[in-house]
């Protein structure tokens, strides 16, 4: 219309010389945007509360101590001839 061109073949030219093709990615993100869009639309999982989360900020009495590797618990299974321990 803004050009006057109302045959197919001049709407083809004007597209032609006016537009750029789409790479294969933007293609493909294009085909898939509607089922993406609809994926995101529906909320299925909405964010929790803040008062959810406050039992993982509770100090333990353990809270703060280092903490000691197993192996250091049991050096013996480290040793060679022990059973269990490294032979190689």
């Amino acid at each position: 219309m803004r050009f006057g061109a109302f045959s197919p073949a001049a709407v083809q030219r004007i597209l032609e010389a006016r537009s750029q093709p789409k790479t294969p990615l933007d293609a493909l993100a294009d085909d898939h945007r509607s089922y993406l869009d609809e994926l995101l639309e529906n909320n299925l999982a909405p964010p929790r509360p803040t008062s959810d989360y406050q039992d993982l900020l509770r100090e333990e009495p353990d809270d703060g101590r280092a903490i000691i590797p197993p192996w250091e618990d049991y050096p013996e299974a480290l040793e060679p001839d022990h059973p269990g321990g490294d032979s190689a």
